[in-house]
C-alpha cells in the first residue's frame, strides 16, 4: 500500500513578472504551476510526499524565474519550511491504538 499524497498549495511572489517560456519550461516538473493576476505571484501545487516548497523554489529559480527575496518573504519562507517539516513528520508516523499492539 503506497501513502497517500499530501497535496499544499502554496502562493510564490516573484520579484518580476513571468515570461511564458519559463513556466513552459516546467512542464516535466513534479508540481503544477499557474500564473496568478498581475503577473507577479505563482499558484504552485505540490505533493508534499515527494517535493517541498525548497524543491519547488530550486526548480522555479532553475527555470530562470527570479523569486521575491524581502524581509517577509524570507520569513515566511523559513515559516512554511517549518510547518511542512511537521506535516511530514506526523504523516510518517505508524499510529497505533490499543487494541492494535505493536508487534
Amino acid at each position: 500500500m503506497s501513502d497517500p499524497a499530501i497535496p499544499i498549495t502554496r502562493t510564490i511572489p516573484l520579484a518580476c513578472g513571468a515570461e511564458t517560456g519559463a513556466l513552459a519550461a516546467l512542464s516535466d516538473a513534479p508540481f503544477t504551476a499557474r500564473l496568478l493576476p498581475g503577473g507577479r505571484r505563482l499558484a504552485v501545487t505540490y505533493d508534499l510526499r515527494r517535493i517541498d516548497r525548497g524543491g519547488v523554489e530550486a526548480a522555479l529559480a532553475a527555470a530562470g524565474l527570479v523569486l521575491a527575496d524581502g524581509p517577509w518573504v524570507r520569513l515566511r519562507r523559513r515559516w512554511t519550511a517549518f510547518r511542512e517539516g511537521n506535516l511530514r513528520a506526523q504523516a510518517s508516523i505508524v499510529h497505533r491504538c490499543c487494541s492494535d499492539p505493536p508487534e
